[in-house]
Parts: structure tokens; C-alpha cells; sequence
């Protein structure tokens, strides 16, 4: 096995008990995992490569026991390897996170047995792993599947020292996307008198929003319908930050839309304009929602359809298998 400097590796699962050998992925990471060559490996020429070269392996380490090399795990036991499912699958391992630029996790560049290597939304990995616990076997070797419980969401959690590389995707704002202001300066001195400005169903909802005790001065406009003005109230109230869309060009599905987005964690401001049908914005937060750059079709003369084909063919390419290099006898 060659390796060149600064090599990380990662063991994907034991290949053979007699002589002991691995099945190893071997990666560069210069803030992405790049240049992936599979290798077959037995324990004692790989505890040599570990202190002979500059290559370090993220889930296994060298230890001497009477003066015998040997690997051990210190990402969870190397052990787990051997936990099957009854229909045979072996668990995963976590090559790296993957991130938005604003640290919001995307899914994750994961391994299987074989070292095939495939970018994975959270979602399907979080079903993989419900999957895997349900048919009797570990889902990932090198991190902890943390299932949902008392609010808290599902997850994975990396070993102590054993954190997970993470890749760091930067999303492009489109060109069509535009910032709105609320002045809310101007909106307050409506307020003082509320029936004399406003309609009986607009200061209905206004009142609502006093009741609740939220900032009624994001949409005290007398430009906005009493739906706008439903669809703002209900948003501050689940705790978003509905003055991001608080414009009156907004439709009320449109809006209604932004206001699941950004419950999902999406940053509507990427895509924000008010000639976006409600179709189309559901097309733009799934694609910034999965990671992949929406400015090639964030163009409001691009029908919904047409913006579902281009986000699902840029998924497609983003969440995808790794062209993996085998080296040697994979007997």
C-alpha cells in the first residue's frame, strides 16, 4: 500500500479474521474529501504504514500489547464492524459532514463495507439508520445515531476526539433575490389609533397580535389584507422572523410558504422576491434546504416544473456516489 504524505484514511470494515486485514478508504482533505483509493490491508503492515508514515487513519489507532502491534478503535470498538443485519448490511462509517456557510448540517459523505463512498441528505440517512436499528444491527461504526427523544431531534453524535471532518458548501444569493424593510417607526404611530386607520379584519388581527404579545409593528400597514396580516401574526407567534418577507407584494400562499421555509431552517433571503409564485419558492427553499446552488435557475420566468427538473438533476450531482480507485487483491 502507498500513501502519500498528509493522507487521512478511514477503516470501512475487517475483511478477513486469518491473516486479520481491513478494508480501507484512503482520501485527501484540503476542505473537501477528494482523490479516494480503496485498499485491502492486514493489521500488521498497516500498524507499520501508522508509524512509519505521515498517514493518519480517523477511526483506528496503533497500540502495543507484549510488544505486538495491533489496531484498536477510537471511534467505537472495531468490533462493531462485525454487527450484521439479518439481511447482511454492515454498518456505514462517516467520512465528513456536510455544511452550509452557516453551519447548518446538510448530510454526510459516508462509506460502506465495499469503500463506496456517497453524499447523504440527513433525512435518508436518518432513515437508513432507523432502518438499519430496526433490523437488529449498528448503522454507523465511528459515531453514535442519537434517536429522537423529548423534543430533542434525531442525530449523530462523533466519539470524544473523534469529531467528524466537515466540508463547508458556500451558497450563492440569487441575483433576482431583494431585501425588504419594515418601518416599523411609521407602523407604530398607526397603531395609536387602530380603528381609525385600519379595517375592522385588519385590526382584528392586529389585536390578535397584541393578545399574543408579539411585534405587531412588523405588520401594522394598512397596505397588507387581513390575510397577510393572519399569515405574519401566526409566524411571530411560532417564533419566526417574519419581518424577513413583511412586504404587501407578497401573495398570501407565498408567504405562507416562506414562513415554512424558514420553520425548516431555510434562509429565504437567497431567493426572496415577490414575483415568485408560491410553486416557484417551494422549488427555491427545497434546493437551498439540500445544499445546491439555486442561482441556476432562481429566475421567476422559470416555471415551477421547470425549477423542480433543474433542482432535482443539481441533487442528483450534489448527493451522489464517488468514483472510488480499488488498489490491490479485493479477493
Amino acid at each position: 500500500m502507498e500513501v502519500k504524505d498528509n493522507m487521512l484514511g478511514i477503516i470501512t470494515g475487517i475483511h478477513t479474521k486469518k491473516p486479520l486485514a481491513y478494508r480501507l478508504l484512503a482520501y485527501t482533505f484540503d476542505g473537501r474529501v477528494d482523490n479516494f483509493k480503496a485498499h485491502v490491508v492486514e493489521e500488521a503492515k498497516l500498524a507499520h504504514i501508522l508509524e512509519q508514515k505521515n498517514f493518519y487513519l480517523t477511526n483506528a489507532e496503533v497500540i502495543r500489547e507484549d510488544g505486538v502491534r495491533r489496531l484498536t478503535g477510537k471511534t467505537g470498538s472495531l468490533s462493531r464492524f462485525e454487527k450484521v443485519t439479518r439481511d447482511g448490511q454492515y454498518p456505514l462509517v462517516v467520512v465528513a459532514e456536510v455544511r452550509n456557510d452557516r453551519n447548518k448540517i446538510l448530510g454526510y459523505k459516508v462509506a460502506n463495507r465495499d469503500c463506496k463512498i456517497r453524499s447523504m441528505t440527513w433525512d435518508n440517512l436518518d432513515k437508513y439508520c432507523k432502518d438499519i436499528l430496526a433490523s437488529g444491527g449498528i448503522p454507523i461504526q465511528n459515531a453514535m445515531y442519537v434517536q429522537e427523544k423529548d423534543g430533542v431531534k434525531a442525530h449523530l453524535r462523533s466519539y470524544p476526539g473523534g469529531e467528524f471532518l466537515i466540508e463547508v458548501h458556500v451558497r450563492k444569493k440569487s441575483d433576482t433575490a431583494r431585501s425588504i424593510r419594515v418601518n416599523e417607526k411609521k407602523n407604530e404611530e398607526l397603531l395609536k389609533r387602530i380603528d381609525e386607520f385600519f379595517s375592522k379584519e385588519q385590526a382584528v388581527e392586529i389585536k390578535k397580535g397584541m393578545s399574543s404579545k408579539v411585534n405587531v409593528k412588523v405588520y401594522a400597514n394598512r397596505k397588507f389584507s387581513p390575510k397577510q396580516m393572519k399569515v405574519l401574526r401566526e409566524g411571530l407567534e411560532e417564533g419566526v422572523n417574519v419581518k424577513v418577507f413583511a412586504h404587501p407584494d407578497f401573495a398570501v400562499e407565498a408567504m405562507r410558504v416562506l414562513k415554512a421555509d424558514m420553520k425548516y431552517g431555510a434562509d429565504v433571503r437567497y431567493y426572496l422576491n415577490p414575483k415568485y409564485s408560491a410553486e416557484q419558492l417551494m422549488e427555491l427553499g427545497n434546493g437551498v434546504i439540500s445544499g445546491i446552488d439555486i442561482t441556476k435557475y432562481a429566475d421567476p420566468s422559470i416555471d415551477a416544473q421547470e425549477m423542480a427538473e433543474v433542482r432535482l438533476r443539481l441533487e442528483n450531482n450534489f448527493w451522489t456516489d464517488y468514483k472510488v480507485e480499488r488498489v490491490g487483491e479485493w479477493s
